[in-house]
């Protein structure tokens, strides 16, 4: 989590709250994506829904990569823990480059 907030402060120029918490909050996991340019899928290939959830980061001198994260659960599973964890992920490898 302390990667993914340095790598979210320093998009933003600024420090957050201390209490901010996107593993646990949709829409703080959502302005993270955003901040970043983080993309988001939650599609295997594009045909079995809800296998995993993956996110491409991109960081400095045009390295990129992807995080993974298996949803354990059937098609009416809640699949937001695991976007929010992924989402997480791919910014700490950002916050890595910092």
């Amino acid at each position: 989590m302390r990667l993914a907030k340095l790598a979210y402060c320093s998009s933003l120029g600024k420090e957050v709250e201390s209490e901010w918490n996107p593993l646990e909050s949709d829409v703080e996991a959502f302005e993270l994506k955003k901040t970043l340019g983080l993309e988001l899928r939650t599609y295997e290939n594009g045909l079995d829904p809800h296998q995993y959830a993956s996110a491409h980061y991109r960081v400095n001198e045009g390295y990129s990569g992807w995080v993974h994260e298996k949803i354990n659960g059937d098609v009416t599973a809640d699949i937001r823990p695991v976007v929010r964890r992924v989402l997480v992920r791919a910014a700490a490898e950002i916050g890595k480059q910092i």
